[in-house]
């Protein structure tokens, strides 16, 4: 009876152990997780600022303590998932009963500004923006941790990537004088203090990355949008002005950052400068520097405003995600 009894209890606990076994080998099973990426609500009434240009999310997957990177297995790699209609769809098989942190960046593929060694710091390159007034510059990020539970895990994801950017703008009141209309041969717009690198962890820059001065030149004149019939694209707060001047600029997350800027714009009827010691620029905003930019009664003020001054000023107006 004994006997018996210890063959009856031998048998549950090796049944016992192979179904753990099996369990385990089940929790542990490569799960294919589908991840739907889709970039901020971006204004789809403008040409610019809604992220047309924007092809590629790249890709990391980490552990959750970030000691090993998963994805892409070897440096030399590279992943991405092509973006279309601002939406791109990412499937990758990952082990179950696993938290993973992932890490996205989107861009325009053929954008050189922006390198890695890996996408926990993004570096950007202000000197290789050489087409100034152009959208192809436009990027967007998101850092966050995905927990495959089990076998059956199976649920979608989504993640929404947002710009780590603000947007500095020039708009002019008028494009001719008491004489005649002229147009803008070239230009330049000089910022104090910006980052050159950005933490996707963090969300915010680099402390340690910010450069004196950075130069963002366009070599051949032009508004930002040539395609409409008068030129005057850029609206605040109902009132149309000629879309001078467009640039990205990366700043923190969630504070107001104050950077000095001169322009100098050479125009068909010679040149013009100006400096403005305090402009305000927050991330996922932009800031409109308006008014008569090109004629002897421009006025500007060295303290921020956020509304519309008549004919000239600094105004803040939101821009969309």
């Amino acid at each position: 009876m004994k006997i018996i009894r210890f063959i009856l209890l031998s048998f549950v606990a090796l049944s016992t152990m192979s179904c753990q076994k099996v369990l385990d080998m089940l929790l542990l099973t490569d799960i294919t997780t589908t991840v739907t990426l889709s970039l901020s609500d971006a204004d789809a009434t403008k040409s610019v600022s809604r992220a047309d240009n924007v092809d590629r999310v790249y890709y990391e997957v980490w552990t959750e303590d970030f000691s090993e990177r998963i994805y892409p297995l070897t440096e030399s790699d590279v992943n991405y998932v092509a973006v279309s209609g601002r939406k791109a769809r990412l499937d990758i098989s990952l082990r179950a009963r696993q938290t993973y942190n992932f890490i996205f960046w989107a861009q325009n593929s053929a954008c050189g500004a922006y390198s890695w060694e890996d996408l926990r710091n993004v570096d950007i390159d202000y000197s290789k923006f050489t087409q100034n007034n152009k959208d192809v510059y436009d990027a967007f990020y998101a850092s966050c941790p995905i927990t495959i539970a089990d076998k059956d895990d199976v649920a979608e994801r989504y993640v929404t990537l947002y710009r780590p950017f603000a947007q500095l703008n020039f708009g002019a009141s008028v494009m001719e004088t008491v004489i005649s209309p002229f147009s803008i041969v070239n230009h330049s717009i000089t910022v104090s203090d910006i980052a050159t690198r950005f933490n996707t962890v963090s969300g915010n820059p680099d402390p340690e990355s910010h450069i004196q001065k950075v130069v963002f030149s366009a070599p051949q004149g032009g508004l930002v949008q040539e395609e409409s019939e008068n030129g005057m694209d850029l609206n605040v707060n109902g009132t149309s002005y000629y879309w001078v001047s467009m640039n990205y600029i990366l700043v923190p997350s969630d504070t107001r950052t104050t950077v000095g800027v001169d322009a100098v714009f050479k125009t068909t009827q010679g040149d013009v400068d100006f400096s403005i010691t305090h402009v305000s620029l927050l991330r996922n905003h932009r800031t409109n520097i308006i008014g008569d930019l090109f004629t002897s009664d421009a006025k500007f003020t060295d303290e921020p405003q956020y509304e519309i001054v008549v004919m000239e000023g600094i105004t803040d107006d939101y821009l969309p995600n």
